[in-house]
């Protein structure tokens, strides 16, 4: 069970960086003049953007079920692992430019994210939260995101996503937890519904913040942003909330330095968060 939920946090983590390509590709050709829900009802009729939304629908099913099977000091990090693809799809495809320390940033998160999931130990947890705690956590993301998004940078943009994404994490193992617990009845059972309601409010504000993150800076670099925050919460959320084993010995030690790591690579790729943003707004004069 634990190896089936290991690989399909890897394929979730495939599908978000795929739906992150496309989403970067069809918000670069509405150019930086349409902004908040307006890009979204604008990009809603691009069939392009439509598949992402389905690769991001893919990679929620999976998250869902690896998070209902392993632990979750486990399943996160091995989420973030697709963004090195991101890289070659980013160069290849986006024309998009990585100098060295952004290519060591991306090292260092994808190393950093299979070291924290190589050191997790222990089983997953199914024993539901209060109501009253899933409402606080989604209450202080909505608010911690909006604070950090005011930044209006690449970096910022993907760290308030990242901040969202983790509580809709701890409401997506919810969800996960009821299917385990109860089949399909029990999504449709109100012990599902504020989780679902949840994903569902914080899940539009976080595309929200991914459209406006990818059109500052480059995919990988936004991607990592967000999924090193992710990453964190949501193992803060394993020991905290659904009091997980905590790793010791040698597999502690691997576990922080692998959290270090994360945290360093994304400091790295925010060194050219506002270059990205200055091309981007030069491209769009020239076009117009």
């Amino acid at each position: 069970m634990l190896s089936a939920g290991l690989i399909l946090a890897l394929v979730a983590g495939l599908a978000n960086s795929g739906a992150a390509a496309l989403q970067k590709r069809e918000g670069m050709l509405l150019g930086l003049g349409v902004r908040g829900f307006r890009l979204l009802a604008a990009l809603v009729r691009r069939p392009w953007w439509l598949l992402s939304m389905a690769l991001s629908v893919l990679g929620w099913v999976g998250q869902a079920t690896s998070l209902a099977l392993a632990p979750i000091v486990a399943v996160a990090p091995l989420m973030g692992l697709g963004r090195a693809g991101l890289v070659v799809i980013g160069v290849r495809w986006l024309g998009e430019r990585f100098g060295r320390a952004e290519l060591i940033g991306v090292a260092l998160t994808v190393a950093g994210a299979a070291g924290a999931a190589l050191s997790a130990t222990g089983a997953a947890s199914r024993a539901p939260l209060p109501l009253g705690t899933l409402v606080a956590l989604g209450v202080l993301a909505a608010i911690g995101a909006g604070l950090i998004a005011r930044r209006k940078t690449g970096l910022s943009f993907g760290i308030a996503r990242g901040l969202l994404h983790a509580a809709t994490g701890v409401y997506t193992k919810e969800l996960g937890d009821v299917f385990v617990r109860h089949g399909l009845v029990g999504l449709m059972s109100l012990d599902a519904l504020p989780s679902a309601a949840g994903i569902v409010c914080l899940s539009v504000v976080a595309q929200v913040y991914a459209q406006h993150g990818l059109r500052r800076a480059n995919a990988a670099s936004v991607s990592a942003a967000s999924a090193v925050i992710t990453l964190n919460g949501l193992v803060v959320a394993g020991f905290l909330l659904y009091h997980e084993a905590v790793p010791t010995g040698l597999d502690g030690i691997a576990l922080l330095l692998s959290l270090i790591a994360a945290g360093v690579g994304t400091g790295l790729l925010a060194a050219r968060a506002g270059l990205v943003r200055e091309e981007l707004a030069e491209n769009a004069s020239v076009d117009s």
